[in-house]
């Protein structure tokens, strides 16, 4: 096999047209194709600095810079000014299961005095119905809707508490997360975060990616001083945004930056960058006590906790004019790596120091060698290591962790081919019987498992253990074989040596086919978000004609048609195949100085003339195929026939279905799973043990311990139209490899999270399918946006430590009045 190299760009076509009837002056003839960058995170972790002088930046330094100031907040009052800020109350647990309530701003845990803003953690003993118990406030401020910014300079002077679970946070987040979709797809600016336990340490971080869970990407900076310097004294944190590109500063030191980020469904979806670090973005200011990260106060922490603060001295904010962030937008590009397919050894192996005769790194640390084994440990398991011998690696777990890779030894940049089928073996002992999990998974692209978490049963007798896969993802370069210990019951050591990975059978498969979109759609790109000037898939013949709008996040394709004798086409050939059926095609579109019928739509042959006005109307067209389309024929075309300028958007083909593909036959099309960062839980559509594509989701622990935190693991499909006086029936399957209860309902997208079906009660299932159905009306305003939700965490507050098998299919939703 050759080596391989290519640079990491995901090539995204589709065709426009120009034909023209013996006139001249159409425009050019020449073609260009776009591209959309594909993923790779870059995270560094720069080497700690000892420098600890605070030297605020001065407004007339970011004049220098182009800055001009636009909003502060000096805090030179005796109370906050609420034309500037939002105080926002949540309950405990509400996110990150952190303790406390954040309160309203007569709670006394919100103060501006002496010319400074000051967050205070408080904690009490209050009397419940459930009698006496614990509760711990503090206070989360925003200007959210009140200053919203795209790019800009925001820098805080600020001090920090000292003590284990306090985590003062200086950060941004997207004003709309209905533009690119909820976190992480909206994206996040932490300018600055400490934790309590060490604040000689702070943290520089965006989070991006595909969905939380494992499509939650971060690249983050750290800056290092003297112990407590940032909780003994004010320092000055900042972040410059600008399109394409974030630094941090801390006292005007510059301590990261990155350009390397994504946004979208998956990485044929991926909205064109900068996004979506290219909206309105808001600043909040908190203190969190406790969660996952941060970890939980000590009894001894929580008897001075009513003695701390984060304490603000000043927030300011500066931007450069309009057209300097315009220009730059235009021109910015993601970064593309070269990359370079490893080739095995003499043997096979793929896998590089086998026998760990060589020394290998800390996970993220200087020593961490990209292309040897790394050891990484969670922060719930700190003090883990391991030791290198003749017998291999002894992995020594501290802690077991909360996750099952709380201690985890792995190798990446291993060559996953699509096609192919691998071996891993591998020699493993420990003292005692014990589980380890075995994977391999693809860390550029949302950690999906090319080879399933697979337990693995270990003793006191060295044995192989031999286990094999095929890889059925698109070809990758970084797949990751990775051991883990973390979360099974035991702190036995474990001792690995001999570890393979080889090809044993199989041609590489490099043809791709197009499948239907997440959202259901079987048009790519059709809101024209996408690749290079937001026309991915499109192969531009004459780009002088074609171009797409980008007016405060609203994006339509324009064509300008320059005379009635000049026929421009845009079009994609070879759709996914369309089955005989009732589809829903959709799309909005308007015209300036041209024809009511100058557009026509074909879908397969199907043609549709909208009577276009000058200003945007939604267009619907029911279509019936009355046999299946094969691929070749599967064609969409948009035709501009006629002198003058138009705009399309949101062009959509899809099943006629209130809930799509509810029979699961084109995958999760449609549906958006999601695990919470503590859950460990794989799912995947399964046509084996008697089911025909059923959504099937193992879960080992749901782990929350109320009510509240049910929605820890969910099954969504958003988008869902319901129409106010109807009367609609839901219907679904569900069965589960355990006796336990789930969630349903069909409800209102952010909001209030209206339950517009009435679906309170949950329901027990087992391990016989069960039809679960009801009937309700909806009694709201028409919704275009409502989710289907299936919650299947801790339903009723009960958590579930047993791991089992839910299983989801047959989702069908009609209008019976």
């Amino acid at each position: 096999m050759k080596n391989r190299a290519f640079k990491k760009v995901a090539a995204m076509t589709m065709s426009v047209i120009l034909v023209c009837g013996f006139v001249t002056g159409c425009g050019s003839t020449g073609s260009e194709t776009v591209s959309e960058p594909a993923t790779e995170e870059q995270a560094q972790e720069p080497a700690a600095d000892q420098s600890t002088d605070a030297a605020p930046a001065t407004d007339a330094s970011s004049e220098a810079d182009g800055y001009t100031l636009v909003w502060e907040d000096e805090f030179d009052g005796n109370e906050l000014n609420t034309s500037d800020w939002n105080v926002e109350t949540h309950e405990p647990g509400w996110v990150n299961a952190e303790l406390q309530r954040y309160t309203a701003i007569d709670e006394g845990n919100i103060e501006v005095s002496d010319g400074t803003l000051k967050i205070k953690p408080h904690i009490e003993k209050i009397t419940t119905d459930d009698g006496e118990k614990e509760e711990i406030t503090s206070g989360r401020i925003t200007t959210q809707n009140k200053h919203d910014f795209t790019y800009g300079r925001f820098e805080a002077r600020a001090k920090v508490p000292t003590g284990k679970g306090y985590l003062p946070a200086f950060w941004l987040m997207a004003t709309d997360e209905g533009l690119y979709g909820q976190w992480p797809k909206c994206g996040e600016v932490d300018i600055m975060e400490i934790m309590g336990q060490d604040t000689s340490k702070s943290y520089h971080t965006i989070h991006y990616g595909y969905s939380s869970g494992d499509g939650h990407r971060e690249n983050q900076g750290i800056k290092t001083v003297e112990p407590n310097g940032f909780s003994d004294d004010f320092h000055l944190f900042r972040v410059d945004w600008e399109p394409g590109k974030l630094t941090w500063f801390v006292d005007d030191e510059e301590i990261y930056t990155t350009s390397d980020w994504f946004t979208g469904t998956d990485d044929d979806n991926q909205i064109t960058y900068p996004a979506p670090f290219d909206q309105d973005f808001y600043i909040i200011l908190n203190l969190a006590v406790g969660g996952n990260w941060v970890g939980y106060p000590s009894d001894a922490e929580k008897e001075q906790m009513n003695d701390k603060v984060f304490e603000v001295d000043y927030v300011k904010v500066y931007q450069k004019d309009t057209e300097v962030y315009k220009a730059a937008e235009d021109v910015a590009e993601r970064p593309v790596e070269d990359v370079t397919f490893r080739e095995p050894d003499a043997e096979g192996n793929f896998v590089n120091n086998p026998t760990f005769t060589e020394e290998i790194g800390l996970d993220r640390s200087e020593k961490a060698d990209p292309n040897n084994w790394k050891f990484h440990f969670e922060s719930d398991a700190f003090g883990s290591t391991y030791e290198l011998s003749d017998e291999g690696i002894t992995l020594l777990p501290k802690t077991a962790g909360s996750v099952f890779y709380a201690v985890q030894l792995k190798q990446e940049n291993i060559p996953m081919y699509k096609g192919w089928e691998y071996e891993i073996s591998f020699d493993a002992y420990s003292t005692e019987e014990r589980e380890i999990t075995v994977d391999v998974e693809g860390p550029d692209r949302g950690w999906i498992r090319y080879f399933e978490d697979t337990p693995v049963t270990i003793g006191p007798e060295k044995k192989t253990y031999t286990l094999t896969f095929t890889m059925n993802e698109k070809t990758d370069a970084n797949g990751s074989l990775e051991f883990n210990l973390g979360h099974m019951g035991t702190l036995a050591p474990v001792t690995i040596n001999n570890v393979k990975l080889t090809h044993i059978s199989g041609e590489e498969i490099t043809t791709e086919t197009k499948t239907i979109r997440p959202d259901g759609n079987y048009i790519y790109n059709g809101s024209f978000d996408q690749g290079d000037k937001r026309l991915g898939y499109w192969e531009i013949e004459d780009p002088e004609n074609v171009s797409v709008t980008n007016d405060h996040n609203v994006r339509e394709l324009k064509v300008v048609v320059p005379e009635d004798s000049c026929e421009v086409v845009v079009e994609q050939k070879g759709l996914s195949p369309i089955a005989k059926g009732d589809y829903e095609f959709s799309f909005s579109a308007r015209q300036e100085g041209g024809a009511t019928d100058g557009v026509t739509f074909t879908v397969a042959g199907k043609e549709i003339t909208p009577a276009l006005e000058s200003s945007s109307k939604e267009y619907t067209e029911k279509l019936t195929f009355d046999s299946d389309v094969a691929e070749e024929a599967s064609n969409f075309e948009i035709h501009f026939t006629k002198k003058g300028t138009y705009y399309v958007d949101n062009t959509f083909l899809g099943e006629s279905a209130l809930i799509k593909n509810g029979s699961f036959n084109a995958g999760l099309s449609g549906f958006t799973p999601y695990v919470y960062d503590s859950v460990t839980a794989n799912y995947v559509i399964d046509s084996m043990n008697g089911n025909e594509n059923a959504f099937a989701i193992t879960i080992d622990d749901t782990m929350a311990t109320d009510e509240g935190n049910a929605w820890y693991v969910q099954l969504n499909q958003d988008g869902v139209t319901l129409t106010e006086g109807k009367t609609y029936k839901l219907t679904f399957k569900a069965k589960s490899t355990i006796d336990r209860k789930i969630a349903y309902s069909l409800q209102e997208y952010e909001g209030e999270w209206t339950n517009y079906s009435h679906t309170e009660e949950p329901v027990a299932i087992g391990k016989d399918w069960k039809t679960i159905s009801t009937e309700f009306k909806m009694e709201y305003p028409t919704d275009t946006n409502a989710r289907f939700n299936i919650t299947l965490g801790s339903v009723g507050g009960d958590r579930i430590t047993d791991k089992h098998d839910v299983f989801i299919d047959d989702i069908t939703l009609e209008e019976i009045n």
